[in-house]
């Protein structure tokens, strides 16, 4: 009887440790997996914080080629006109309007997070920013600029209208560093279901293979941003015979207003 006792009182302290070996496993187990869990999320968080970064500096990056690098590539255009002409009074235009581009240039430079935003978009419209930077052009002298919009309504969305923006601008600058062109007719037409930008110009073309294979001329931006917008963006052009640029969306959430009638001017 008594080795009977003691044979059961082995077993009950075998299971007695066998669950404590188990409990102990299972608190390090459950320990080990708070602490993965707890690496992963710190993962997960440096990830997208780096994401997030990255995402900021290319948009920073692109601002500044997008918006700083064409008012500064105008300001330099308007420039050398000025020390060409001989007329006193012309010279004195050039110069107010290299002013007013300079300082353009510093305002977009000393607050460029304004610009990474639609606030200025906002508070002017998708058309005000177009004609604003066709005067700036037709100021210096270099390039006859011909604008037509006509239509129903206005987009709606700021954020939306920045980004059809930046097209446009880009497209121009595209066309003012490298196309040597004396004419650019810009064409808006807006109705409730669709949108359609066309820039044309008569500039000395390109490959458009070829241009896309080498990423010049910030091409692929504006493709990126008409995806973003499911638009259709076509760019047709050969070699001595200029480029036009077609951009089509039905993103836009046209608001209805009066009838909107620009001549080619």
């Amino acid at each position: 009887m008594e080795s009977k006792g003691i044979l059961a009182l082995a077993v009950g302290l075998s299971i007695l440790f066998t669950a404590f070996v188990m409990m102990a496993i299972g608190i390090v187990v459950a320990a080990r997996k708070r602490l993965n869990n707890y690496y992963l999320e710190r993962e997960q968080l440096l990830a997208a914080n780096l994401e997030e970064g990255e995402r900021t500096m290319s948009q920073i990056a692109k601002e500044v080629h997008d918006n700083i690098g064409q008012l500064s590539y105008l300001l330099n255009m308007t420039i050398q006109r000025a020390r060409k002409v001989t007329n006193e009074i012309e010279r004195e235009q050039l110069l107010f309007s290299a002013g007013q581009l300079s300082e353009k240039v510093l305002f977009y430079t000393h607050n460029i997070s304004n610009s990474l935003n639609s606030e200025y978009i906002k508070r002017h419209g998708l058309y005000f920013k177009i004609q604003e930077d066709i005067e700036h052009i037709r100021n210096s002298g270099e390039v006859e600029v011909n604008l037509d919009i006509t239509g129903s309504g206005k987009p709606a969305d700021p954020n939306k209208e920045l980004v059809v923006y930046r097209i446009a601008q880009e497209a121009v600058h595209n066309i003012l560093k490298h196309a040597s062109a004396k004419r650019i007719d810009i064409s808006l037409h807006v109705s409730l279901k669709e949108f359609t930008l066309i820039i044309r110009d008569n500039g000395k073309g390109f490959e458009l293979n070829e241009a896309l294979a080498l990423e010049r001329n910030g091409l692929k931006n504006m493709m990126s941003r008409a995806n973003s917008l499911k638009g259709e963006l076509q760019i047709i052009t050969h070699l001595g015979e200029g480029c036009e640029i077609l951009f089509i969306t039905r993103e836009l959430n046209i608001q209805p207003t009066k009838k909107l009638k620009s001549p080619m001017t």
